[in-house]
């Protein structure tokens, strides 16, 4: 399983659903767009496949089935459920 640690207070949606640091500490950081960490980990579970492990590619090549051998997960640490479901909410159907 690839497993990601993140703290939701640490990012914000902009106006067109972008995610955001919530606290740049420059002008850089404050202009980027930065996938969400749910794209992100869907990133790693890609590369897992696709550049590091030859074998588990051409598995997947010939049999679908072989992608279900990793699986995303994505944990907002000290985020409430009530926080998180909030936060989801906004991300995914406002």
């Amino acid at each position: 399983m690839l497993f990601q640690d993140r703290i939701l207070r640490q990012y914000k949606l902009d106006e067109d659903k972008n995610w955001c640091l919530a606290h740049p500490k420059n002008e850089m950081e404050k202009n980027a767009r930065i996938l969400s960490p749910i794209e992100q980990c869907k990133k790693y579970k890609n590369n897992l496949y696709y550049l590091y492990s030859e074998k588990l590619f051409e598995k997947i090549l010939f049999n679908q089935k072989f992608w279900a051998l990793a699986t995303c997960g994505v944990y907002f640490h000290k985020a409430s459920h009530k926080k998180n479901s909030e936060f989801s909410c906004k991300a995914l159907f406002e």
